[in-house]
């Protein structure tokens, strides 16, 4: 891995958990969890938007064979994935919800394994183990 993929990588990770915490700030304040998407979606949107026309050397082409995959992504990871994100920080802390959401790395490997047939490596058993186990016992105190 390269060291400037590593350092966006957590980068985007610091933002992500600082999300949380934001996030669960704007819920606990009484914001509603449907206003708190629109406006995240809609300021995304803006911003892409916005790089995106920036950068006029290359453009997407939006193929009819990848609009299906747009739309999945867009609606059901950007619109769903984040409702019910807010719909769970809503009920529970912002550090329950930051290791229930850490399994999201398990799925990964998983899609990964069954969509992309990357391997998947003997020890990552016991590594999703500990880390179910790990999530069970911190959620349930």
């Amino acid at each position: 891995m390269k060291p400037r993929s590593i350092a966006y990588l957590v980068c985007f990770a610091l933002m992500i958990a600082c999300g949380h915490i934001l996030q669960k700030f704007v819920l606990n304040h009484g914001v509603d969890r449907f206003v708190l998407a629109f406006v995240r979606i809609a300021t995304g949107f803006i911003l892409i938007t916005i790089v995106f026309l920036a950068q006029k050397n290359r453009p997407v082409e939006v193929v009819k064979n990848h609009l299906r995959h747009f739309i999945i992504l867009g609606v059901g990871y950007s619109g769903i994935g984040f409702l019910l994100k807010l719909w769970g920080l809503s009920l529970t802390t912002a550090t329950n919800a930051s290791f229930i959401m850490s399994l999201s790395s398990v799925a990964v490997v998983i899609f990964a394994f069954f969509f992309l047939k990357e391997k998947v490596r003997k020890r990552f058993y016991a590594i999703v183990a500990v880390m179910i186990g790990g999530v069970y016992l911190v959620t349930t105190g």
